[in-house]
């Protein structure tokens, strides 16, 4: 027990152990309803986007496949698995005794990256089959309650193959697929209007609210 809390508690294991710590320290707060984990807010891009046209940090999602649940689950499972692999190999190189600290602050550090890098993929494969889940719970109601409803442009633009809105109803800020017609396209934060939807893909097909008020 005393070298395992010596081992979560020095570099580099402690980096993510803190990680962690806010982690746990965070659902703990979402369980006893100071935080509000709210199920639509999550990083459900379509698949149909093509990763060229999502910029910054969502295109590295997209990238990597850390999309299609809410991004708190995969920060946590991110923490969860870098920390357990940074543990598990920290135990088993501890007899590796490098007198220069320099050299082990490089190994510690390439430890400290592999973990993180490893557990990508790992959550990536773990998110996946949770992801038809989460887009169930997220899932609009039926097309007729929906339909002359406004929402605003959640994705960079919306075009005839990929987009999405945010169209709140009831209260609760529903998340969907949205295309605009053949020639048009809406940017970011424009508002729109449903005006039809296909069943195929669950895909909703907007307007602007200019051209819907003509």
């Amino acid at each position: 027990m005393d070298q395992f809390l010596i081992n979560i508690t020095s570099y580099p294991t402690i980096v993510y152990t803190i990680i962690l710590l806010i982690v746990i320290v965070f659902w703990l707060l979402t369980v006893i309803g100071l935080f509000d984990f709210e199920m639509d807010l999550d990083l459900d891009i379509d698949l149909d986007v093509d990763v060229s046209n999502v910029g910054g940090a969502l295109g590295l999602l997209v990238t990597l496949g850390l999309t299609g649940v809410p991004i708190t689950l995969v920060l946590s499972l991110l923490a969860l698995y870098s920390w357990t692999l940074t543990s598990i190999t920290v135990s088993l190189t501890s007899f590796i005794n490098i007198e220069n600290g320099l050299l082990m602050f490089v190994f510690n550090t390439f430890v400290l990256l592999m973990a993180g890098a490893i557990a990508i993929p790992l959550t990536s494969k773990t998110i996946k089959p949770l992801r038809k889940l989460f887009r169930r719970v997220n899932q609009g109601p039926t097309q007729e309650t929906l339909m002359g409803k406004s929402g605003r442009v959640r994705s960079s633009k919306i075009t005839a193959q990929f987009g999405e809105i945010e169209c709140t109803r009831d209260g609760a800020s529903l998340i969907l697929n949205a295309r605009a017609q053949e020639g048009k396209s809406y940017n970011n934060g424009d508002t729109v209007v449903i005006i039809d939807y296909s069943t195929v893909n669950n895909t909703y097909f907007v307007v602007s609210e200019q051209e819907f008020n003509q």
